[in-house]
């Protein structure tokens, strides 16, 4: 079982606690979540390339996971960017890129996402 997603949670979940930013796995579903909310996070998995192999089964790989945080209001990316970043390297993940994501005119959302990675051994 993939560890990235419970370091995820866990990640997000400590940036919830100290913010109150609502997270979401893949998409905010507005279906079952409601309206999007002024700032949100949401996290998926980038790619999960393997790392190594042995007697042809693989025994690590290294996922690459995005965060990406929507917000309405500019002055959000003055501290919550480095609080995502802050959780997620105590969440043990490692931290590989970051950029701006393009305003979304349907929604008014301004964007920033950041590429973490996390070895994982697969066992035996």
């Amino acid at each position: 079982m993939s560890k990235w997603i419970d370091a995820a949670e866990t990640a997000l979940t400590a940036v919830f606690e100290e913010t109150k930013i609502p997270y979401e796995f893949e998409f905010w579903d507005v279906k079952k979540r409601g309206e999007l909310p002024d700032t949100y996070i949401v996290y998926f998995l980038v790619s999960e390339p393997s790392a190594s192999s042995a007697d042809n089964k693989e025994r690590s790989c290294i996922p690459k996971v995005q965060f990406s945080l929507f917000y309405r209001d500019i002055s959000v990316m003055q501290s919550i960017p480095d609080k995502i970043i802050k959780a997620a390297l105590t969440a043990g993940f490692t931290r590989v890129n970051s950029g701006r994501i393009p305003r979304k005119n349907d929604s008014g959302h301004f964007g920033w996402r950041s590429d973490f990675i996390l070895y994982e051994s697969r066992g035996n």
